[in-house]
């Protein structure tokens, strides 16, 4: 499957003893765009083709060491991640606040 069409002929031939009338169409494709595929994958699927994110909280990761980070290094480390896919945030946390219960 092609892209935009970026040329398209149609040529007409009559064949000169039965009368039939021959019609062709030429058609140039530009290059297939793989990046439109995967965005209309996403949409329609976004359990199965969706992007996969891992929420990793620095935090837990520390008090299990025994060393509390600063804030600084808390920041720095949450910074140097990817951003976050709110369908992998634990219950209970919208749009990055924690909600009282």
């Amino acid at each position: 499957m092609g892209g935009a069409v970026l040329y398209e002929r149609t040529a007409e031939r009559v064949n000169a003893k039965t009368g039939a009338v021959t019609r062709v169409t030429e058609k140039r494709l530009a290059p297939p765009q793989w990046k439109a595929d995967a965005w209309l994958l996403e949409r329609r699927d976004p359990d199965r083709w969706g992007r996969k994110f891992r929420y990793e909280n620095p935090a837990a990761a520390a008090t299990a060491t025994g060393k509390l980070p600063t804030l600084l290094e808390l920041l720095t480390e949450v910074w140097a991640q990817k951003p976050v896919d709110p369908r992998a945030l634990p219950p209970g946390v919208i749009e990055g606040q924690a909600v009282k219960a």
